[in-house]
């Protein structure tokens, strides 16, 4: 993220920081709901939490680089999908994302979110380690 908020200042571009949150998936058999599982507004709540609390990192990191910031919160099935559809509404000029995800083994060398933006994005892609 800082490497991406310098960039940002070295341009004088701003900054808009998406945070995609889980669909809520019904229990495909509800009379056997596995342990753990939440219920819908319980799910709604802390994806949003969840999202508060990253933006707000990103939101201060970029106040005191200097940077311009807004915050969008997709929900969505696909992130990457959401990831473009955020830089497409918010008329950004480029997406700038990491090169390592946090998902198994096929994702060691690019993240899967991140090769799936660079594959499927009309805009600029760059990718950061």
């Amino acid at each position: 993220m800082r490497a991406a908020l310098q960039f940002a200042g070295a341009m004088g571009a701003s900054v808009t920081a998406v945070n995609v949150m889980p669909l809520f998936f019904n229990p495909a058999f509800p009379e056997y709901v596995p342990a753990g599982t939440m219920a819908y507004d319980e799910f709604i709540q802390a994806t949003e939490a969840d999202a508060k609390k990253t933006l707000a990192v990103v939101e201060e990191a970029a106040k005191r680089a200097g940077v311009p910031c807004k915050s969008v919160t997709k929900r969505h099935a696909h992130p990457y999908e959401a990831i473009i559809q955020a830089a497409q509404e918010s008329e950004c000029d480029l997406i700038v994302m990491a090169s390592h995800g946090r998902r198994g083994i096929g994702a060691l060398v690019l993240g899967s979110e991140t090769h799936k933006v660079l594959t499927h994005s009309k805009l600029p892609v760059l990718v950061y380690r």
